[in-house]
């Protein structure tokens, strides 16, 4: 490949954007199509009016010019959606999975909030364990999704945290063992 073939690629605006890592709804189907999970916006509105997704916040976008606000949803949803998708093509209804969708945003709300709080604690305590505990569980859940998305079993699954100062840090995901039931 020629340098004038190579594609420069960028991350979108809103993984560079900072936290609270927030979605439009065309970045969010553009995320989903990219992962092979196709949702119309549509779609997305009517599972946030019957409660299957939480509803979006409006607001201007972190790095938009025109000053337009927009619905914004989580990033977290990026990985509810395709689990819902899931139910509903297996004979879920709406209503009835709205119970279950509420519960799971309870547990991504805990999850992201243990993970976006910056870690103003000593190393070896509770709260730095259960921070621990929880991106070790986000790997975990993140590999089970991969594995019911792509059909192929992931087997070890670490997040690595390298230092300015130089060293690094390895937090591997938890309570999997090969044989784990990978669909729920």
């Amino acid at each position: 490949m020629s340098e004038a073939q190579v594609e420069i690629q960028t991350e979108p605006r809103w993984k560079t954007a900072g936290e609270p890592y927030l979605l439009t709804r065309d970045e969010l189907i553009t995320e989903l199509d990219q992962r092979g999970v196709h949702v119309s916006d549509r779609q997305l509105k009517l599972w946030a009016t019957h409660g299957l997704l939480p509803p979006p916040i409006r607001r201007l976008p972190v790095g938009a010019t025109d000053g337009k606000s927009r619905a914004l949803h989580p990033f977290w949803v990026i990985g509810l959606i395709p689990d819902l998708l899931s139910r509903l093509r297996s004979g879920h209804g709406i209503k009835k999975l709205v119970p279950y969708a509420q519960g799971q945003w309870k547990e991504w709300t805990k999850r992201e909030s243990a993970l976006l709080t910056p870690p103003s604690i000593e190393f070896n305590s509770d709260e730095h364990d259960r921070l621990y505990d929880a991106m070790g569980q986000a790997v975990y859940d993140y590999a089970k999704y991969l594995t019911r998305a792509t059909g192929r079993r992931v087997l070890e699954g670490t997040i690595n945290l390298l230092y300015e100062t130089g060293g690094w840090t390895t937090i591997a995901m938890k309570r999997y063992r090969p044989g784990d039931d990978d669909t729920g």
